[in-house]
């Protein structure tokens, strides 16, 4: 996907956003293993992975921006065909470019969130030298209402354009994130729950080792996520081959369909847009 990315993309904004989304399982699994290799340093591996994650959840969407060249296009285009954001209160059920960028921000918390508690979590464990505090769990249960507030959000936006974003099979990049997301949390909190309750056996480190259960759950989870990870890869670089995605427009291999010629904007919100939509919408309006 590198050698794709770097040879069949040549919008630039587009291009560094796709770097950093192709290295998000390979860093993982990279913070997996020294997790599990040290294992006294496996919260911070997970708190590394996480703030991975809440960023690379943001970058998706600007990739959403780029394909639909950029924030006020878009926002133009939903206009005129009347499109609104699925949402069933007011006032988000109202589209322009102001509220994008109001749904960006609720994203965009995630990250804040994520590592003000990462840095407290720090700061707590130094001053008490355990993990077994009630800071922990409320800690945690903070990520996950943060995480859950952020995913919804950005669901909500992923979804607009939808036909468009089928050319460039964006769905499948952002279903990626959202699943590595989704298991690195949720699994967390489970394995939490197992381990306070102390449902499976002590059997992979010794008893003398410190805070054993919260650093055993952290390392059947580490095991468990490199293994999804692993076939999550092997997935989306399968649907996000150059010949079915638009998004690689440098692509000159066997295609279903010619590509489509694209309008590159200015480099305030630079981003593409296919010229064949832009042409239909001059026609519906005249």
């Amino acid at each position: 996907q590198f050698f794709h990315i770097y040879k069949y993309i040549s919008v630039i904004r587009l291009k560094n956003n796709m770097y950093y989304l192709i290295f998000l399982n390979p860093i993982s699994c990279l913070c997996c293993l020294f997790g599990m290799l040290s294992p006294r340093n496996s919260g911070f591996m997970y708190g590394v992975i996480l703030c991975y994650h809440m960023l690379a959840i943001r970058i998706a969407l600007d990739v959403m921006f780029n394909i639909n060249g950029g924030r006020v296009t878009l926002s133009k285009m939903l206009t005129m065909n009347n499109e609104k954001i699925k949402f069933t209160f007011f006032p988000f059920c109202l589209f322009h470019s102001l509220n994008i960028s109001r749904f960006e921000m609720v994203v965009s918390q995630t990250c804040v969130v994520r590592i003000v508690l990462m840095i407290v979590d720090i700061c707590v464990y130094r001053e008490i030298g355990t993990l077994n505090n009630g800071w922990f769990f409320v800690s945690h249960i903070l990520s996950v209402i943060s995480t859950t507030i952020a995913l919804y959000f950005s669901y909500a936006i992923s979804g607009v354009n939808i036909e468009n974003s089928k050319k460039f099979r964006f769905q499948y990049l952002f279903m990626m994130v959202d699943w590595s997301q989704t298991l690195i949390t949720f699994q967390k909190t489970g394995l939490d729950i197992l381990s306070f309750l102390k449902l499976y056996p002590s059997f992979i480190f010794p008893e003398k080792l410190l805070d054993q259960h919260f650093v055993e759950s952290l390392y059947i989870l580490f095991f468990l996520y490199s293994i999804e990870v692993l076939f999550m890869s092997i997935l989306i670089t399968f649907l996000l081959r150059p010949s079915k995605s638009y998004i690689f427009d440098k692509y000159i291999g066997l295609r279903c369909t010619a590509p489509p010629m694209y309008l590159y904007l200015d480099d305030s919100d630079e981003g593409l847009l296919p010229a064949i939509m832009e042409s239909e919408s001059t026609q519906q309006a005249s």
